[in-house]
């Protein structure tokens, strides 16, 4: 299995290849579903930026998948908030297969938060999320960890870039913690982009 999760994350990997390696090795057929999603994440992960052929081969493993939805659905979630580019491609796919809740009010809510910019850094609640995303962030950002509740510039490095001028789209996308962000958000500078958000959002919980 070493061999097979290295070639999952080689950058020679194909969808052709792998089907290969599963019928001269004889291997079960289940596994390559798993497989193939494993090799859907490393591919996504590589591609800091999703050009044309980046999609066509991303597109090309999804129709290579029987029911690619379980995987789009764990992909959306560990997803970066602040990757719109990716987000609106998982939720495009997701909506593809006909599957998963509230898919048009994400790509909705994407298409207004890809020509905002933030008013105020993240906030606690926001740090937590994203230390707490998957193993690998929270390993990385342990000496940010300990420390979370506090506002020292130790605890922002955790945080990517585009959060400096980005909003967390799965924050936003939970009715319990979107309050969190956005009325920290609503200034004079704001207002006429949060109304233009209303019909997304519950207005009575705005204002």
């Amino acid at each position: 299995m070493d061999a097979l999760n290295k070639l999952v994350e080689s950058q020679y990997c194909t969808v052709d290849l792998l089907k290969e390696y599963f019928k001269d090795f004889q291997l079960k057929s289940i596994c390559l579903e798993s497989h193939l999603g494993l090799y859907l994440q490393h591919f996504l992960s590589h591609h800091q930026e999703l050009s044309q052929p980046a999609l066509y081969q991303a597109r090309v493993i999804l129709r290579s998948m029987s029911d690619p939805l379980p995987v789009l659905k764990k992909l959306l979630q560990k997803t970066s908030p602040y990757d719109y580019a990716k987000l609106t491609f998982l939720l495009g796919e997701i909506q593809f297969c006909g599957g998963g809740k509230d898919v048009e009010k994400g790509l909705q809510l994407l298409r207004y938060l890809d020509k905002y910019t933030r008013q105020c850094p993240p906030g606690d609640e926001e740090k937590q999320r994203w230390a707490a995303a998957d193993a690998e962030v929270a390993s990385a950002a342990s000496s940010c960890a300990e420390n979370l509740l506090s506002k020292d510039m130790e605890v922002f490095k955790c945080l990517p870039e585009e959060s400096q001028y980005r909003l967390p789209y799965h924050l936003l996308m939970n009715e319990d913690k979107m309050m969190s962000v956005i009325k920290k958000e609503i200034v004079m500078d704001s207002l006429d982009a949060w109304l233009a958000m209303t019909p997304i959002f519950n207005v009575t919980l705005m204002f």
